[in-house]
């Protein structure tokens, strides 16, 4: 049997999905509760709220605000901010809306549109003359996606535009590690996995700019982030996801009674990817059931497949978190009088 093997690889970027993160704890009803909800940036978040009772609040007043004093939205017997009332905070003009016919389920949910960092906080929805309250915590955040090796900046600064270069500035990681805390000039705290990698500008601080850069990224410093100014309420919240993407890698193991066993194999993948094998006419192939094994965050996967026609097949690793995806092709002919391996 005469073999001949050509190899090149090949790297596509898959369009990028901005998957909304949605975080759903306690209860919806309006019992004191805190619920929280966590989207990204630029997408829609809806703040739950609704009576214990079910009862009909369309001719009734109730009044959602931020942290306290902001006015979102008021609404009492169909007036609201959105047609009549005044006082709705600028921050929201425009922006948010309510559930008509969920009002006569006693649902006075709200739904904020294109959220923007700014918009993080606490949220309060209350009916006057009633004690029941909901209580909201909005979570929203920036994504950042790098491939591992590269570097990160991570945005974050205050609306206000003030320096903040004698001020104190806290960036922490999955709300334990610290990333960099800056107080007045000094560098007073950093976890030793960060230790000469992470940078500020000091530009930057004069013009409210906290964003840092991490370099060399590596799978571990896949998290969420935030970035805090003590005695003030602004609060910046960033997921990094680090990813590693190696290319697959094919074997043929031989001829079986049902034909060419094809063998692929990623390894040290992250996040998980899923991997198929496909013939020349984008068909997803039957497969064994992937071997799987995970370390430190990385994943090793091997798919086995059996071909019973000459053909260009491919394995294809996908990650769409990352929205990457890469691939080996090979060709085989199988009444021939030999083997052409042809990698991409």
């Amino acid at each position: 049997m005469f073999n001949v093997q050509m190899s090149w690889t090949n790297m596509e970027l898959l369009p990028l999905v901005c998957l909304c993160l949605l975080t759903w704890s306690g209860t919806t009803f309006a019992d004191g509760n805190e619920t929280e909800i966590r989207v990204l940036e630029g997408r829609n978040a809806t703040l739950p709220c609704s009576l214990s009772s079910r009862e009909n609040i369309g001719l009734r007043r109730f009044e959602w605000k931020k942290g306290g004093q902001k006015k979102v939205l008021v609404y009492d017997g169909g007036v609201h901010s959105n047609n009549g009332f005044s006082g709705q905070d600028p921050q929201f003009k425009g922006r948010v809306s309510y559930f008509e016919d969920g009002l006569r389920n006693g649902n006075a949910s709200i739904t904020i549109r294109d959220t923007k960092l700014t918009d993080s906080g606490d949220y309060t929805c209350e009916f006057p003359g009633r004690q029941e309250k909901c209580h909201i915590k909005l979570v929203v955040e920036t994504k950042i996606i790098v491939l591992e090796g590269r570097n990160a900046t991570l945005p974050c600064s205050l609306s206000s535009r003030e320096s903040i270069g004698l001020r104190r500035i806290e960036w922490m990681k999955d709300g334990q590690q610290e990333v960099l805390v800056y107080d007045s000039s000094r560098l007073s705290g950093q976890d030793p996995q960060f230790k000469d990698r992470v940078s500020y500008s000091e530009d930057g601080l004069r013009n409210g700019n906290a964003s840092i850069t991490i370099r060399d990224t590596k799978v571990a410093d896949s998290g969420i982030y935030t970035c805090k100014f003590p005695g003030r309420q602004e609060i910046c919240h960033i997921k990094l996801v680090v990813g590693a993407a190696p290319e697959p890698s094919i074997r043929i193991l031989g001829e079986t009674k049902d034909g060419e066993l094809l063998q692929c194999v990623v390894r040290g993948a992250s996040p998980k990817p899923k991997v198929e094998w496909k013939d020349s006419s984008g068909n997803i192939l039957p497969a064994e059931e992937p071997l799987v094994t995970e370390r430190g965050g990385r994943y090793n996967i091997t798919l086995q497949t059996t071909v019973t026609k000459t053909d260009r097949y491919r394995c294809v690793a996908t990650q769409e978190e990352i929205s990457h995806q890469t691939y080996h092709e090979t060709f085989v002919s199988i009444n021939g009088e030999f083997l052409v391996f042809l990698f991409l």
